[in-house]
C-alpha cells in the first residue's frame, strides 16, 4: 500500500524558483512589459472557445507525456496547421501515439535559449497577432503567440482537480488587421492524483467558486522572456522530468482533519497551491536546462 505524503503546515511555503530580481532594472522592465499593454488597446480582439480534452498517457514516464500532472496545458497554433489535429487525434485515439508527439516536441524545442526581456518584449508587440487566455471571468495568461520558426506554443496552468468553470476557457487575439494570422487553441486536463476526502471536498465547492480549479500561467523574473517569446513548450514538456539523480517529486496531499477544518472552497485553494509549488520546482529545474 502506498504511504500518502501529506501536508504539513497550516501555509504553504512561497518557493523560491525565480533568480536574481534586479530592483534597478525594475522600472525598465516594468515599462517594457507595459508597453505590449498598449500595443494590445491598438489592436482588434477577437474571442474564441478553447475545447477542453481529458488526458489519460500512455506512459507513466513524465517526460514522454503531453501534459504534466496537476495542469491544464493548452497549445496554440495557427488556424490550418496540423498540429492541434495531431494532439486531439493522439490522446482520443489512446494507442500510444501521445508518447511520440511528447517525443517529437521535446526534440523540436531543445537548443532553445532565454532572450533579454526587452527584445522578447519587441517580438511579441511585432506579431500580426498575439493572444490571451481567460478562464471564466479571469485572465489567466497573457502574450503568447507562435514564432516563425514553431508549429505551436504552449500554456502551463496549475489545475488542482476539480470542476471547471462553465464559461470555461477562451483565447483571446489581438490582431494587425492588415496582417492577420488567426489562432486556435486546445486545451488536455491533466488531473493530479487525489485522495478520497480531497475528491469530496472539490465536488462540494460552490459553483459560484469554479475559479479556484486554475491558476495563472507562471511567471517571474527568470522565465518571462521565456514565456514571452512562446518557449514554454520545453517548460510544459520537460517539467515531470526527474531530477538530477532520478528522483520524482512525491505529490503532497492533505489529511482529512485539514480538510475539515479548511472546508471545501478553502481546500480548493489549498491545493490549487500545492499544485503551483509542484509546477514551480519542476519548472525551475527545466530552466536550469536551458541557461
Amino acid at each position: 500500500m502506498n504511504k500518502i505524503r501529506t501536508f504539513q503546515s497550516s501555509r504553504i511555503r512561497t518557493t523560491q524558483t525565480c533568480h536574481d530580481e534586479p530592483s534597478s532594472s525594475f522600472s525598465r522592465e516594468l515599462l517594457a512589459l507595459g508597453s505590449i499593454s498598449q500595443a494590445a488597446e491598438l489592436r482588434p480582439i477577437r474571442s474564441s472557445e478553447i475545447k477542453v480534452l481529458d488526458y489519460l498517457p500512455s506512459s507513466s514516464d513524465p517526460t514522454r507525456q503531453l501534459a504534466m500532472s496537476g495542469t491544464i496545458t493548452l497549445f496554440l497554433a495557427p488556424v490550418g496547421s496540423s498540429t492541434l489535429h495531431e494532439i486531439e487525434s493522439a490522446v482520443t485515439a489512446g494507442d500510444g501515439g501521445d508518447i511520440q508527439l511528447a517525443d517529437r516536441f521535446r526534440a523540436q524545442s531543445s537548443g532553445r535559449t532565454q532572450l533579454p526581456l526587452e527584445i522578447a518584449v519587441e517580438m511579441v508587440k511585432a506579431q500580426s497577432v498575439f493572444a490571451d487566455v481567460r478562464y471564466g471571468g479571469l485572465t489567466v495568461a497573457s502574450n503568447y503567440f507562435v514564432p516563425a520558426n514553431a508549429d505551436y506554443c504552449a500554456v502551463v496552468l496549475p489545475y488542482n482537480g476539480g470542476r471547471l468553470s462553465k464559461q470555461g476557457f477562451s483565447l483571446i487575439e489581438h490582431y494587425l488587421e492588415d496582417n492577420d494570422r488567426p489562432l486556435q487553441a486546445l486545451a488536455l486536463r491533466h488531473c493530479p492524483p487525489l485522495t478520497p476526502a480531497e475528491k469530496v471536498a472539490l465536488v462540494l465547492v460552490p459553483a459560484t467558486q469554479m475559479e479556484l480549479t486554475v491558476g495563472k500561467a507562471y511567471m517571474c523574473w527568470a522565465l518571462s522572456a521565456i514565456a514571452l517569446v512562446a518557449l514554454v513548450t520545453l517548460v510544459a514538456i520537460c517539467a515531470g522530468k526527474p531530477g538530477p539523480h532520478g528522483e520524482l517529486q512525491e505529490d503532497v496531499h492533505l489529511t482529512e482533519e485539514q480538510i475539515r477544518a479548511l472546508g471545501p472552497a478553502a481546500t480548493a485553494r489549498q491545493l490549487l497551491q500545492l499544485r503551483r509549488q509542484k509546477l514551480e520546482e519542476s519548472i525551475s529545474r527545466s530552466l536550469k536546462r536551458i541557461r
